[in-house]
């Protein structure tokens, strides 16, 4: 039997599996130290035989050293931006590489890599952020990012995205004589993309028109 790294976990050399049996238990040493290094991942597999198959398991070690996140990035972009940069940082340097997991609240809007990892001896490390433009009328959107390494405080930051879809409003009316006084008409008011707007949004491109 072995360990993939023995600085996190240990266990026996050799275990018996009893005539008439088909399993045994054995206990895994796992190591209590006091460096920073996030979630470390060991591989305990037991080699294979002439007469049987190897065979393996992954074990996520927790730390429990902990550390607070935080995320840099602008506060607005526009969605024609295509792509901008983020920062993600550890409030302590760590020890060995640390895979930071990442998570946008609205992928069609902006999307983050599932993983970053932190390099060992540093406390810092930027990723793209991809930006997705689309054809629908809504005004500006906030989406948040967070960052998360298990037992460790998250970072939780939020970015505009400005919308750079604009409605085009015409308006129709019938003609009407000069000597008409107090006559009363009815007028339409056509959106380029109504389909797209979000009724709840109206009063933000179409204030209140009178005609006299």
């Amino acid at each position: 039997m072995q360990s993939s790294d023995t600085s996190e976990i240990t266990l026996p050399a050799t275990v018996i599996i009893l005539a008439g049996q088909t399993n045994v238990f054995f206990d895994l040493n796992v190591i209590d130290d006091s460096i920073l290094d996030g979630t470390q991942i060991v591989t305990v597999f037991r080699g294979s035989s002439p007469i049987y198959i190897g065979a393996d398991a992954i074990v996520p070690v927790y730390d429990n050293e902990s550390a607070a996140l935080t995320i840099t990035l602008p506060f607005t972009v526009s969605e024609s931006a295509g792509s901008t940069t983020a920062i993600v940082t550890a409030s302590s340097q760590v020890a060995s590489d640390v895979a930071v997991l990442l998570n946008s609240s609205a992928p069609a809007r902006l999307g983050v890599p599932p993983t970053v990892v932190i390099p060992a001896g540093q406390s810092s490390i930027s990723f793209p952020v991809t930006i997705l433009d689309n054809s629908a009328i809504e005004g500006t959107s906030s989406v948040t990012i967070t960052a998360h390494v298990q037992n460790w405080t998250d970072a939780v930051k939020s970015i505009a995205i400005t919308d750079d879809e604009s409605p085009v409003i015409s308006l129709s009316a019938p003609a009407v004589s000069e000597r008409v006084i107090g006559a009363r008409f009815r007028s339409r008011l056509d959106f380029n993309s109504w389909n797209a707007l979000d009724e709840s949004r109206l009063s933000l491109f179409c204030p209140l028109i009178r005609i006299k």
